[in-house]
């Protein structure tokens, strides 16, 4: 069975200048995000247009 991506939207205020540079950069991405602990840019394969990532996040016990 083919695994499905994860598609995650969300509306947020802001300049769209300034959020796509957050949305670019690893470390700023993972500032705004708490979602997860750790967020990966995975390299683009030759001929690739989409940028994947590697998401983790570190659950607490309790």
């Amino acid at each position: 069975m083919a695994e499905k991506p994860i598609y995650v939207e969300i509306e947020i205020q802001d300049d769209i200048e300034r959020i796509w540079e957050y949305s670019q950069q690893p470390k700023l991405h993972e500032q705004w995000d708490l979602r997860f602990s750790s967020i990966t840019y995975n390299d683009k394969l030759p001929g690739e247009t989409l940028q994947t990532f590697t998401y983790s996040t570190k659950v607490m016990p309790g």
